[in-house]
């Protein structure tokens, strides 16, 4: 968070109640650093929207000693916890293996429901408040499932796992944390040569010709597509494309093209940014496919 959006939810946090204080910390929270923050404070939110800062968070605060207050959401879904409790289940209990990076692209490209924060943020202030005065029945233990679209909550029993790596009986994760990026299979492979930018129509079409996996998308407007397009084209407006995104996965192998415009190298930056790193423009669009035919 930059320090102007910091310095502003400090304002209006003061605004709202005076005995607040707010601890900015202007750093991205790491293995390098989480065990020198965490031991400042009682209790642990889980205000984050990747995988691998919940393993961090749960393991840090098992080490520790902290209650972790989790939540997290996607779409019209959302789920609360209370783990690392001194008898309840940890992060890993519930989880002990992170979902396949696919899962994990479909969570980051698909975005959530504008309310679903406030609601699963507000649940979590509650167990908080719970925690704090020591009142009524955590979710220690347990799972709660909220479904937007049909307006219901339901209840999933979690264990404490006796093998688990972080607060099982023999443990073998201590102060020298792991890296989470590798875990979850999220870490970039940095020497691996950048892909291609662009696709000429020869090699387009010896790949159609060998019938290679390929995500191959016209990004005109209907009408052009309807009047011509490349077999085996895909027709998605780039003003659609957007809405389609999580219809792909960061495996495939993408080429997007249009006409003589600019509107297939705006599809490919905009893909790019949801790291759809293979993600290729046909050189010259359409009118070069037509030439090359």
């Amino acid at each position: 968070m930059g320090r102007l959006k910091v310095d502003s939810a400090r304002d209006t946090l003061r605004e709202i109640n005076p005995l607040v204080e707010v601890e900015a910390y202007n750093a991205l929270l790491s293995r390098t650093n989480v065990l020198e923050i965490i031991p400042h404070y009682d209790i642990v939110v889980d205000g984050t929207d990747n995988v691998p800062p919940r393993y961090l968070l749960s393991d840090a605060c098992v080490l520790l000693g902290k209650p972790f207050v989790h939540g997290s959401i996607f779409r019209f879904q959302g789920q609360v916890a209370v783990l690392c409790t001194k008898d309840g289940p940890c992060f890993r209990c519930a989880f002990p293996a992170p979902p396949p990076p696919e899962i994990v692209q479909k969570i980051a490209v698909g975005g959530v429901i504008g309310v679903q924060p406030g609601i699963i943020g507000c649940l979590q202030a509650l167990e908080v408040i719970k925690l704090i005065v020591g009142k009524g029945k955590p979710l220690i233990g347990r799972l709660l499932v909220f479904d937007g679209v049909n307006m219901r909550f339901r209840e999933v029993r979690l264990q404490k796992d006796p093998d688990c790596l972080a607060c099982g009986a023999h443990a073998t994760i201590t102060r020298d944390l792991p890296d989470y990026e590798a875990f979850c299979g999220l870490r970039p492979q940095a020497a691996s040569p950048a892909p291609k930018a662009e696709i000429i129509p020869n090699e387009l079409a010896g790949l159609l010709r060998e019938t290679k996996p390929l995500v191959l998308l016209d990004v005109r407007e209907p009408a052009e597509y309807t009047d011509s397009h490349i077999p085996g084209a895909r027709s998605i407006p780039l003003a659609e494309l957007l809405f389609h995104v999580h219809e792909f996965t960061w495996a495939d192998d993408i080429v997007v093209y249009s006409g003589a415009d600019t509107r297939a190298q705006q599809a490919a930056e905009r893909l790019r940014k949801f790291k759809f790193r293979r993600t290729r423009v046909l050189t010259g669009g359409f009118q070069s496919w037509l030439k090359a035919a």
